[in-house]
């Protein structure tokens, strides 16, 4: 941990400079989540309304990742590091996809 006394080499950020992480990290993905939890519990078909949720939940979290200015591996010692843009992408995408085919292509074979 580092001393209190030591001068920092990097300016706190402040808490409006947080709010898109706080969107990318934390909203994206549980939004992501909820929307593609009811796409495989409702069973509705291709295009319905929880598919377009889903899709533009992925696509606001993959936004406010790309906006968002912190780069992987600029953290202080000792910090986390926040993760590559297309890393995210990629995580976030296959998740909205993997919520797509279950809900409308296994759940509704299954019992």
């Amino acid at each position: 941990m580092a001393d209190p006394k030591e001068p920092r080499d990097h300016a706190p950020t402040p808490v409006s400079g947080c709010l898109l992480q706080i969107v990318w990290s934390m909203l994206g993905p549980g939004v992501v989540l909820i929307a593609g939890c009811i796409v495989v519990i409702e069973e509705r078909p291709v295009g319905s309304a929880p598919d377009w949720v889903l899709l533009g939940a992925v696509l606001a979290a993959v936004v406010a990742r790309t906006l968002d200015r912190a780069e992987p591996g600029t953290a202080a010692a000792g910090e986390a590091t926040p993760p590559g843009r297309a890393g995210y992408a990629a995580w976030v995408a296959g998740a909205g996809a993997m919520f797509f085919a279950l809900g409308h292509f296994v759940a509704p074979f299954l019992p």
